[in-house]
């Protein structure tokens, strides 16, 4: 039995009673002020008298009131997709209804202030959705032509006017749609082009210096994993100050280069598209036929440097030679000096110096220009080295921020949810399960999940099969491989659970002390999105997930240990005392009755010494079952010590107690247990007391129900009996 409070169900009762205001104070409201709004405009109350005024004011301080609010939470929740709608509707329908209110307000003080409408009419079709501008536009329309009762029959005044409302905000709700929100959409297009122009350039400049695996927009055959959003942000911003960097302090030493030398050009040329090409990385340089064409890797001068990783030196310039390929036209160089850029033993570029003059380069100019070289490596290989730093630092901040959370938790289902908490830190998963496997039985069962597909999951159990999960656990490693999921072929859990529309999943195992004791499964409907890091960042999790699962499940052992009977499984003497301490509290301070039942198996003693230990235990366990049956969910049921049990009855009279007593009586006289030679029948003998009958503390309560417990073996035994305090009944 549980320990509860009926306190706790009331507080449940209240909360549901507040989450429902709540939520009619946030959706209904609103819209009832909508519909007052409208009233007040078909009645015309606004020009009748200062009560109608008064109530318009006030409608429409409520409907401002409700704008801001709206206003405030689709900023701070930033909702997508149908929520988003849901949010841009209502907030257009308040909107409408305001301004409406308004002009007829202001038209009853002479005042005409349709434009307003039509500004409102622009606005809502180019900036909103049509899901949420069309309905805010006809309730506009609506309660135009409702305005006052509509127009009078022959006024033809009225009717031409509203006509004429009508036609001109149709005219601004169509320009805005057709014009101006076209021309934000081609705007918004072009930027987002141009932004993925300079994006696809920074991807390019940061694989070719092998700064950092960075995903490009789509995911190739055979290609790791991406990122998440954010990771992959975070990441394209170190990358540009990364590139920033390099571009700033190789051009500054390029430049002190040429000056210093007297150079035309210094130009930094680096390998491009997976060693195909040639581009000029940075040129520092007073020509202005500088090309940044590409250049094919074997040709001309550039080529033979590359293919032969040596410096070249001439002076001067043959004529018939090929051109300088930096250069879109031929520039008259007289002294070229070419240098290989070697990153490790690999010819990753080449340094380039020329003069117009035939001044040739001499062995301590090519010295500095090999240190050059050397010094650009160096550069970038730092900066390298830099954004590892980082990477990693953030890979340690997410896990000690994962350790620190499951550290904290002490349950086991707080260990789960912080697992997955801190998965989803890693990557953006769809569903998140966690699964127990017993060796003994070779069942597995999910412990919890969360997200999508969680009610297909919730509770299964199954034997060991060739899932996923049970590979897993056999092979005590992640499946599948790159974490790519096809529901068709691939067998998860078992084969009637399918989960369609999933794209990525990742099984992973929990391992404690050598041994898999589980799984963590995430899935998710994106693609690709369990890279090699991010496998590794959450096989981290799922270990220190098992380790913390342990630990929890230890825990609770030592719990029950502390407050479990070992023998019959029920509340032992330590938890009877504290939980009869708080319901004796309880009952006083809200006038409720509470008893107590205390009862003692007949002659057990005999049983022991006849039957043996073995058979007294099975009649202990067995009067225990009989005692679960009988009691409810908020009654205690506890192992008062030897064969003596004890049932705190809540909110319940000494009548209603003597009557789950003679239940739990009648039963155990049924009762019969198997011995190996036979079968024996066991009785029993019950005391029952009442609060606040026999005295209002839990001392008196005990010590009365004792009393009627031994008054019950006096008289014979196999009997209930109530305290002579209250009544005393005798069965």
């Amino acid at each position: 039995m549980r320990l509860t409070d009926t306190s706790i169900v009331k507080k449940n009762q209240l909360a549901g009673v507040g989450r429902a205001g709540l939520w009619a104070v946030r959706h209904v409201l609103p819209f009832a002020c909508v519909g007052a709004a409208a009233a007040l405009v078909y009645a015309g109350a606004v020009s009748v008298d200062a009560r109608g005024l008064t109530a318009s004011v006030l409608c429409a301080a409520a409907l401002l009131a409700f704008i801001v609010r709206e206003s405030l939470h689709a900023r701070s929740d930033c909702p997508g997709g149908s929520a988003r709608s849901l949010v841009e509707l209502r907030l257009l329908v308040l909107a409408a209804a305001l301004l409406q209110l308004g002009t007829v307000l202001a038209r009853s003080a002479q005042l005409e202030l349709g434009a307003v409408l039509y500004l409102f009419a622009l606005v809502s079709v180019t900036f909103f959705s049509r899901t949420a501008s069309v309905p805010a536009l006809a309730l506009v329309l609506a309660l135009e032509w409702l305005g006052g009762g509509g127009p009078a029959a022959g006024d033809q005044v009225e009717l031409s006017r509203r006509l004429t409302f009508s036609l001109f905000l149709a005219f601004f709700g169509a320009f805005g749609l057709a014009f101006l929100r076209t021309e934000i959409l081609r705007i918004r297009a072009k930027g987002k082009e141009h932004l993925d122009e300079k994006l696809r350039v920074i991807t390019e400049q940061a694989r070719d210096f092998r700064l950092m695996s960075v995903p490009s927009s789509h995911v190739d055959e055979g290609e790791e994993g991406t990122d998440s959003e954010e990771d992959r942000r975070a990441e394209i911003l170190c990358v540009t100050s990364a590139l920033h960097e390099i571009h700033s302090t190789i051009y500054t030493l390029l430049d002190v280069v040429r000056r210093t030398m007297g150079l035309n050009a210094c130009v930094l040329l680096w390998e491009k598209d997976s060693g195909e090409y040639l581009g000029i990385f940075e040129a520092a340089t007073s020509s202005g036929s500088i090309s940044d064409a590409p250049i094919p890797i074997h040709f001309g001068l550039t080529g033979a440097v590359v293919a032969h990783g040596k410096p070249i030196r001439i002076c001067p310039v043959p004529s018939d030679t090929a051109p300088i390929p930096y250069y879109a036209e031929r520039e008259d160089v007289s002294s070229f000096c070419a240098m290989p850029v070697e990153d490790g033993s690999v010819v990753r570029g080449v340094l380039c110096a020329d003069r117009l003059t035939e001044d040739a380069f001499t062995d301590a100019e090519c010295e500095v220009l090999e240190q050059v070289a050397e010094q650009a490596v160096r550069i970038i290989s730092t900066e390298r080295l830099f954004l590892q730093l980082v990477k990693s630092k953030t890979e340690q901040s997410r896990l000690y921020r994962a350790s620190t959370r499951l550290r904290e938790a002490h349950t086991c289902e707080e260990v789960l949810e912080a697992a997955f908490e801190s998965a989803r830190s890693i990557v953006d998963w769809d569903l998140a399960a966690a699964t127990l496997y017993d060796p003994h039985t070779r069942r597995h069962r999910v412990l919890h999940a969360v997200g999508e597909w969680e009610e297909q999951v919730a509770g299964l159990s199954w034997r060991d099969n060739g899932g996923l999960v049970s590979q897993t656990v056999r092979m005590r490693h992640y499946l599948p491989y790159k974490g790519k999921y096809e529901a068709a072929s691939q067998t998860v859990l078992i084969k009637k659970v399918r989960f369609k529309e999933a794209r990525s999943l990742l099984v992973l195992p929990l391992v404690a002390q050598d041994k898999a004791i589980g799984t963590l499964l995430i899935v998710s409907r994106k693609e690709g999105i369990f890279s090699q890091q991010i496998r590794l960042l959450l096989q981290v999790i799922a270990d220190q997930t098992a380790l913390s699962y342990q630990n929890a499940l230890m825990v609770r052992r030592l719990e029950e240990l502390a407050t479990t009977d070992p023998l019959t499984g029920l509340f032992n003497k330590r938890v009877f005392l504290e939980a009869l301490g708080r319901n004796s509290i309880s009952a006083q301070r809200y006038d409720k009755k509470l008893s107590l039942i205390m009862t003692d198996l007949d002659k057990f003693k005999s049983v022991n010494d006849t039957h043996g230990h073995p058979v007294g235990d099975q009649v202990l366990i067995q009067f225990a079952d009989v005692l679960r049956r009988n009691a409810r969910e908020v009654d205690v049921v506890c192992r008062y010590g030897g064969e003596e049990f004890v049932v705190i009855v809540v909110e319940t009279d000494a009548e209603g107690a003597y009557r789950m007593a003679e239940r739990i009586r009648r039963d155990m006289e049924r009762e019969r247990i198997d011995t190996g030679t036979g079968t024996v029948r066991v009785t029993c003998s019950m005391g029952v007391a009442t609060c606040p009958e026999q005295g209002p503390g839990p001392e008196e309560l005990i010590r009365n129900a004792d009393e009627a417990l031994y008054e019950a073996k006096r008289s014979g035994r196999n009997r209930v009996v109530v305290s002579s305090a209250g009544y005393r009944q005798t069965g």
